[in-house]
């Protein structure tokens, strides 16, 4: 689902995150929301582990040479949690903006 323009949700999805270690994370969930081209909202939650499900949020809005992206993931029931998804999602947007910028 998703697939307009207009806020809708729907569909789920499952992410393998493989480490140079060969050991692998696995994020599943569900698109809460999508309205292009401007915001995403999906549910967030490592499978077989116990930590509740989070919500992130990512927005893009148009900014002086390029696009400025925010991006939120809220529903933490314990510290430790979000403070390693903070150093997470820190590490991706470095690597976007890395990729971004070879490439521009």
């Amino acid at each position: 689902g998703g697939a307009g323009g207009g806020g809708g949700g729907g569909g789920r999805y499952r992410i393998e995150m493989r480490h140079r270690n060969g050991s692998s994370h696995i994020a599943v969930g569900t698109y809460r929301e999508l309205s292009r081209p401007s915001r995403l909202s999906f549910s967030w939650r490592w499978e077989g582990t116990p930590m509740a499900e989070t919500i992130v949020t990512v927005e893009l809005t148009p900014a002086p040479g390029g696009t400025e992206l925010v991006l939120k993931h809220t529903g933490f029931t314990a510290e430790p949690d979000r403070n390693e998804h903070v150093k997470g999602w820190t590490g991706c947007l470095e690597r976007i903006e890395t990729v971004a910028t070879a490439e521009a």
